[in-house]
């Protein structure tokens, strides 16, 4: 069937078409006669029979220059909220700027959007901060992407914000972005001058990033940070605290150097031991018999075990003993003369429940997996892909372009 679409006046005119209906000789006509229309017409045969010579109506409400038309009744036609301008197409607006514009949410109620090259851009952002803005208002995952065989399932640049995510969920399980990898896989990876920025807020405590390693295995690692020299691996700006054993090559303090703090640093080595050691001091005067009595806190006995004592006269040759072992958190002093200034120093090894549920080994074998590999292997002429950080963790030589 034709439809006769004119956009200017038709004055007295008849305008005829012939529908064929299958295989048969029928013949309908449809004739409009003497009529006048302004905007746009569409002439449509609904029923199975027409009258070969009765003239059908078409009803009009007007019409606006661009719009393409809907029926709103049986016989009447208006303007729907599509607009065609220059060979572009828009929805709900009038000023289409590419092949299709829509001026508001778009919603897949099942499947999704599907590109050839599988790419999608993001311009023109609310205030040029975000590149790509969830809400949660629907349910589901704000931003999804699945390799299958491809480098990047999602890349966005420009803005602020590449990705922001904004959980409304109370609970931890809830996460503004979310991040899973296979096996040798990175559930999100970042390259930049930061590569990933997170900022924790919250009552009663807000996290920037948290790690969780919940297979239970040797090298499994919550947070890894690895560096190439003289970089940092990581890097905080306040206090950190560690609920758990610490491990490390070397350990020092950094201040800025008391008498040069323009211009230089000043680093003193930690204080170190076989076992959990505690250092306990001070100065003590004996008395005119030559006796003096330490007390010390009152958690001393309860913290520490096997006591050493050091002790040394000051401003006269005396001689010192420790007259009274540790009793009650106290020890006794003597010295072979009276009014002596004695600088005394105890130490105690730890013997608090976590102390004694977690006990530093002095020595121990490395583990199948990471014999014939090193800490540094370059004090020991090895190449760098011996260190035993790879052996835990392969993939960080593919990530940092080794």
């Amino acid at each position: 069937m034709k439809t006769i679409y004119e956009h200017a006046s038709l004055q007295k005119q008849r305008v005829a078409t012939r529908i064929h209906r299958g295989n048969t000789a029928t013949i309908l006509r449809l004739a409009v006669l003497a009529f006048t229309v302004q905007g746009v017409v569409s002439l449509a045969q609904a029923q199975s029979t027409v009258n070969r010579d009765a003239a059908t109506a078409v009803t009009t409400t007007g019409g606006t220059a661009n719009h393409v038309t809907k029926f709103s009744g049986a016989n009447t036609v208006v303007n729907s909220g599509i607009t065609e301008v220059n060979g572009n197409v828009g929805i709900k607006t009038t000023t289409p700027g590419s092949p299709l514009t829509v001026a508001g949410t778009i919603q897949s109620t099942s499947g999704g959007f599907k590109f050839p090259d599988g790419s999608v851009q993001t311009t023109a952002a609310k205030g040029g901060s975000q590149g790509l803005v969830h809400d949660n208002t629907l349910t589901g995952a704000g931003v999804n992407g699945s390799p299958l065989g491809v480098a990047n399932p999602l890349v966005i640049q420009g803005g602020n914000f590449a990705i922001e995510g904004i959980a409304t969920g109370p609970d931890f399980t809830d996460a503004g972005v979310t991040g899973f990898g296979a096996v040798g896989g990175t559930g999100v990876f970042g390259n930049a001058s930061i590569g990933v920025f997170a900022s924790g807020r919250g009552f009663p405590s807000g996290t920037g990033v948290e790690g969780v390693s919940d297979d239970g295995n040797a090298g499994d690692t919550g947070v890894l940070g690895e560096s190439v020299s003289p970089g940092l691996a990581g890097l905080f700006g306040g206090d950190v605290s560690v609920f758990g054993n610490l491990s490390k090559s070397g350990g020092s303090f950094k201040i800025d150097d008391p008498l040069a703090p323009e211009d230089k640093y000043l680093y003193h080595s930690f204080v170190e031991s076989p076992d959990m050691m505690n250092i306990y001091n001070g100065i003590v005067t004996t008395d005119p018999r030559g006796t003096a009595v330490v007390t010390m806190p009152a958690y001393f006995s309860a913290l520490n075990r096997d006591f050493r004592y050091q002790l040394t006269p000051i401003g006269q040759f005396a001689q010192a003993i420790v007259a009274t072992e540790l009793n009650d958190n106290q020890f006794a002093i003597q010295t072979d003369k009276p009014n002596v200034k004695v600088s005394w120093q105890v130490t105690g090894i730890r013997q608090d429940a976590w102390a004694n549920a977690h006990r530093i080994p002095v020595e121990e074998d490395k583990d199948e997996l990471e014999r014939g590999h090193y800490i540094h292997p370059e004090l020991y002429n090895h190449p760098k892909e011996d260190a035993v950080i790879y052996v835990r963790h392969p993939e960080l030589l593919k990530k940092a372009g080794n």
